[in-house]
């Protein structure tokens, strides 16, 4: 669950002060944002919400990523996997079996991805797809006006990530949440290392290496 947390965080941050806010997807859709959104906290959220529509999701590449995204998704109870998009037919059938997508919705070739834009009804697209393909993928998505969450890493160059940040702030203009998973960033553990070593602490380093042993984290 922490990684759809952390994108939840974003897409629907806290207001403190203020009482949750009940909403439908088309409030949330004129109210989101990189820093404002439509809801309170997500749990909080996750209670409002159930009166109204899910939000509904498109994944851009139908791999292994997918099994978690899609499977987070549906466990949060907020939102609903409705359309995937694949280079292979076989990938799209079986996710699409996985997570009761109908065939029509299934895209596949060069393509895909923009079948499945124009055919439109989605609010969040998962771009999960290889990184050589983000800055393309990205920037259909934008300019479809859907919301951003994109897989890293965000490119495999210093042109591609320069055009993943030209979109990125074309989705703030936009009014559209743009989030990169970069879940072990806010990890305490990862903190305190980095905290330690740049005080001096551990004295001077000639190798690191980090390895991820579960297939989730707790905050």
């Amino acid at each position: 669950m922490y990684l759809f947390s952390v994108f939840l965080t974003q897409i629907i941050p806290s207001t403190m002060d203020n009482p949750p806010i009940a909403t439908n997807r088309r409030g949330f859709l004129s109210a989101a944002g990189l820093t404002t959104a439509a809801l309170a906290m997500p749990h909080i959220a996750r209670s409002e919400t159930g009166i109204g529509e899910k939000l509904r999701i498109g994944i851009i590449g139908c791999g292994g990523r997918s099994n978690s995204v899609g499977e987070m998704a549906l466990k949060d109870g907020r939102f609903e996997v409705v359309a995937l998009a694949d280079y292979f037919q076989e990938a799209v059938d079986r996710q699409g079996e996985k997570f009761k997508v109908p065939a029509d919705r299934r895209y596949t070739g060069l393509n895909c991805f923009r079948k499945m834009l124009d055919a439109g009804g989605i609010d969040i697209a998962a771009v999960l797809s290889p990184p050589y393909f983000h800055p393309e993928h990205v920037e259909a998505v934008i300019e479809a006006g859907v919301h951003v969450w994109l897989a890293k890493p965000i490119s495999v160059d210093a042109p591609g990530v320069a055009r993943i940040e030209a979109a990125a702030r074309k989705a703030t203009e936009k009014k559209r949440c743009f989030l990169v998973d970069f879940q072990t960033r806010p990890l305490a553990h990862y903190n305190e290392v980095a905290r330690l070593f740049a005080a001096g602490n551990l004295g001077t380093l000639g190798f690191g290496e980090i390895e991820g042993t579960c297939p989730a984290f707790e905050l």
